[in-house]
């Protein structure tokens, strides 16, 4: 330990004894100035390798070697002219001085960067537990996640098998009681129940789907109000009596899109429509191109609407509105899928109020596409023109 500390003290002296060999073997162009020069850079190398202590070492030992070789009387630490006496002193002030300068920068340095190695140890620290952190919260919604969608699923399809059986289990008894219209309607519940099971697993299907990012678009030239009279036929067994008026007039250009999807996008929006809207009440469903590039497809209901603190979460999965849970059935994945599509689309899907009227206006916007596009999708350029036209 000892032997360890006394390393810097030996290293300065010793490059002052190097520095005067040096000098005096070219005794004829080194002066005074020049020795004391050079001095002072063993006593700033101790200073920056070894810190002050050292630095002091060099300073002392090469004012004593200036005296000593290179001031007259040479060979003896009498000094005869004051001035090199001042010399001597200027010499040994300057050196401490320059030397605790030099180590103070030293130990600035090494402070900056144990400061710097300190801060990086922190910020890994903190990045790991944010890391942490999120992990953590992403399991705690997965497994918030899967409770929803198991109570959700469970309750769901507990309705319509509970009424698929009922209605079979009766006809299965039926020794006769059951009359024609009995049994017509049991049927009927039946035939409802199950399409009603069947879009429940559609959905589920979809959404899995768009998770996954296995969902692919088979795109081609589609008639906008062909997709909407598709997707009314299908939604028409489950309105309850509400209306639909259509709107689509005949000038309305071809886009290049799935129509299956597309027709689902709609699909869910007048289910939607359907579920919230008062009995016997109407739902529009109308289309314009709002551009050259764009089509805009509306579906607007006459219902509570949608409230502004709801909007931003009314297109998430398994969602439903505060107060809505019982007075309508699905399991919270119809917009999310429409959502999803319309986006695989590069098109957009927002919910807003009706004009002057209550009631929700749910606007969907889909590029029309053009020649790039429809090449992109594997289909015959000379289609384009002719698809684009307004469909008669």
């Amino acid at each position: 330990m000892g032997s360890r500390a006394a390393w810097p003290h030996v290293v300065a002296f010793a490059g002052v004894v190097l520095v005067v060999a040096v000098l005096r073997a070219v005794a004829g162009i080194a002066n005074e100035t020049t020795a004391a020069l050079v001095m002072l850079l063993v006593v700033l190398f101790a200073a920056r390798q070894y810190g002050s202590p050292s630095a002091v070492t060099a300073a002392v030992a090469g004012t004593l070697a200036l005296n000593y070789f290179f001031f007259p009387p040479v060979g003896t630490l009498d000094v005869s002219d004051p001035l090199n006496l001042i010399a001597l002193i200027a010499f040994l002030a300057v050196a401490l001085t320059v030397g605790g300068l030099s180590a103070r920068v030293r130990r600035r340095a090494s402070e900056a960067e144990a400061s710097r190695g300190e801060a990086e140890r922190l910020y890994r620290e903190l990045q790991d537990s944010f890391e942490r952190e999120a992990q953590a919260e992403a399991l705690r919604r997965s497994e918030h996640l899967k409770s929803t969608l198991v109570d959700a699923v469970t309750h769901e399809l507990r309705t319509p098998l509970t009424s698929i059986k009922a209605s079979t289990s009766a006809l299965l008894r039926d020794d006769g009681g059951i009359g024609p219209e009995a049994r017509q309607e049991l049927l009927e519940i039946v035939d409802q129940e199950t399409d009603r099971l069947n879009g429940l697993v559609e959905e589920l299907v979809g959404a899995a789907r768009l998770e996954s990012h296995a969902l692919a678009l088979n795109r081609s030239w589609t008639a906008p109000d062909e997709v909407i009279a598709d997707a009314v036929a299908r939604v028409m067994p489950r309105l309850r009596g509400h209306r639909i008026d259509v709107h689509v007039p005949v000038t309305i250009p071809s886009l290049l899109a799935d129509a299956r999807a597309i027709s689902e996008v709609v699909f869910q929006l007048l289910e939607n429509a359907a579920k919230y809207a008062p009995a016997n009440s109407v739902i529009r469903v109308s289309a314009d191109a709002v551009s050259e590039e764009t089509i805009e497809i509306r579906v607007e209901d006459e219902g509570p609407g949608v409230p502004l603190a709801e909007r931003p979460r009314i297109f998430e999965r398994f969602y439903r509105a505060p107060g809505t849970a019982g007075s309508a059935s699905g399991l919270g994945m119809g917009l999310a899928i429409a959502h999803g599509l319309v986006e695989a689309h590069g098109g957009t899907l927002d919910v807003g109020d009706r004009s002057r009227q209550p009631g929700a206006r749910f606007t969907l916007r889909l590029p029309i596409g053009d020649a790039d596009d429809a090449a992109r999708s594997g289909l015959p350029a000379g289609a384009v023109d002719d698809a684009k036209d307004p469909v008669q």
